[in-house]
């Protein structure tokens, strides 16, 4: 079955809480994908500013499906 990636960013200082990441996790699953791996990075961008920053978190979903799903 191929893998295929599927990538989020939680935008400027807003974090899905876990309700909101399950369900994607749960419609990913429903269409047929099997979870392989989800990976999270997460950086401020204080080191290029004078003021702190929210921090931004990236979401990377690693799944194997017929097709892409999302």
């Amino acid at each position: 079955m191929p893998t295929f990636v599927y990538g989020f960013d939680d935008g400027s200082g807003y974090t899905p809480d876990n309700k909101e990441f399950n369900s994607k996790l749960e419609s990913l699953q429903k269409k047929g994908a099997k979870i392989l791996d989800i990976k999270v990075s997460v950086c401020s961008g204080a080191e290029r500013r004078e003021k702190y920053l929210y921090p931004t978190r990236t979401y990377l979903i690693i799944y194997e499906a017929e097709k892409p799903l999302l």
